[in-house]
């Protein structure tokens, strides 16, 4: 890139054995003098590809988090991505026939609906105290109440808190309406042995269930 390397590469070509040793010299001296140069122009590409604000720009990252908060950021943030991990997997196995995509906005559905934006906390690593958000800038308060909004979920989905008896309706509404889908499943392939079944599984019912279950059918059928 450089024409004085580029020249004295061409001269040391057809150059005699006496010439060649003198011209070596200069093209070394040469190359050592630009070599902090290229150096800096290296890092600063290399900077170009790797940092937060550079990631952010090309959209491979949503936000920068200051690295004092860190650790709270990720660790929240990874307690709530764990534990949505494995209430979709209890979802799953209430509902097998149910598609992820579906399960999943069920349960963000549930979530928005019962944590609420609270105060901007930050907890303190190696101790149970909060830190003081009270002179925290508007960039700090929005890393806190992230860390906040993370914990309050992951608490929820853990089953901590009244918050997660909406989560618990989500999971039996859930069983319930597999148990529809495949008492009507069936019912379509065999109608008569399905009945049969039905009608074998209400006998073993206390008799207060099965007035239940007959006003139901009563009221089905009525309505029909």
């Amino acid at each position: 890139l450089d024409p004085e390397v580029a020249a004295l590469k061409m001269q040391l070509s057809g150059a005699s054995e006496s010439e060649r040793q003198g011209i070596a010299d200069q093209l070394k001296a040469r190359q050592e003098l630009l070599l902090p140069l290229y150096q800096r122009v290296a890092e600063h590409y290399a900077d170009l590809h790797d940092v937060p604000t550079r990631m952010q720009a090309k959209g491979c990252i949503h936000g920068v988090v200051d690295w004092q908060f860190s650790r709270q950021f990720f660790c929240g943030r990874l307690r709530r991505r764990l534990a949505e991990q494995a209430f979709l997997k209890k979802m799953k196995e209430a509902d097998p026939s149910g598609d992820r995509s579906s399960h999943k906005e069920t349960m963000h559905k549930t979530v928005r609906a019962n944590v609420k934006e609270r105060r901007p906390r930050m907890p303190s690593f190696g101790s149970d105290d909060l830190l003081d958000t009270s002179s925290f800038g508007s960039g700090e308060k929005e890393v806190a109440a992230t860390v906040e909004r993370d914990t309050k979920i992951a608490d929820m989905l853990e089953g901590v808190g009244s918050e997660s008896e909406a989560l618990k309706a989500v999971l039996s509404d859930l069983k319930k309406k597999s148990i529809r889908e495949g008492v009507a499943n069936l019912a379509a392939q065999d109608g008569e042995a399905a009945l049969e079944g039905f009608t074998k599984a209400v006998q073993d019912l206390p008799l207060e269930k099965r007035q239940e279950i007959m006003n139901m059918l009563l009221s089905s059928v009525s309505n029909c």
